[in-house]
């Protein structure tokens, strides 16, 4: 099994290596010494290629290229890349989805739980904060809402290792507060790991 994932993640990042570097290096190269296109043409397509490294190599592939090797290799990746982005996509909203409905029914347990170490004050704010946190876990696509998403669901986990007693103390109350408030600053991998020691606990 794990053979199958090696060669899978090799292939993942071997047509990944070819369509960011080597392919967009070979359509330059080929555009440069093309002896049927003019020397105009050829400053034009290469400026393009060089500013929007590698998106214009593959549409210069695709329409400026008259190779069918090469119309034909653009069109896979550009397949490729549509299809990769949709399933990225569709995967990660499905773990939106499902980290949303699971804080849903966190927040209806709570007036279930032992709160007797908050006032209402800070259940309130706990509600509040459970609320928003769940409605910033819809996903959006961009490295940005990952990085907010995969806090989010730190902060949750946290949150869950906390209520796993039915219950919730005051220090905890502060602790994970103090986190939903400064989760903008706060690093994720730090979030991550101090998660990772409260589970191994």
């Amino acid at each position: 099994m794990r053979i199958v994932a090696l060669m899978i993640g090799v292939l993942i990042f071997g047509g990944f290596f070819f369509s960011i570097l080597v392919y967009p290096i070979w359509l330059l190269v080929h555009c440069a010494i093309a002896e049927n296109r003019s020397t105009k043409s050829k400053v034009v397509w290469i400026v393009l290629m060089l500013l929007s490294w590698p998106f214009t190599s593959l549409i210069y592939g695709l329409f400026g290229s008259k190779r069918k090797l090469f119309q034909w290799l653009s069109g896979i990746l550009i397949a490729a890349a549509l299809v990769a982005s949709i399933v990225i996509f569709s995967f990660m909203n499905k773990i939106s989805g499902i980290a949303q409905q699971e804080m849903a029914m966190t927040i209806a347990k709570l007036d279930q739980m032992d709160t007797t170490g908050l006032s209402e004050a800070e259940l309130k704010e706990l509600k509040l904060s459970l609320l928003v946190l769940r409605d910033e876990m819809k996903m959006r696509l961009s490295k940005t809402a990952m990085e907010k998403l995969a806090k989010d669901i730190s902060l949750y986990k946290l949150f869950y290792i906390y209520i796993k007693d039915h219950k919730i103390s005051g220090d905890e109350y502060s602790d994970w507060v103090d986190k939903f408030k400064s989760r903008d600053m706060i690093d994720r991998k730090a979030l991550e790991r101090y998660v990772e020691e409260l589970q191994m606990k």
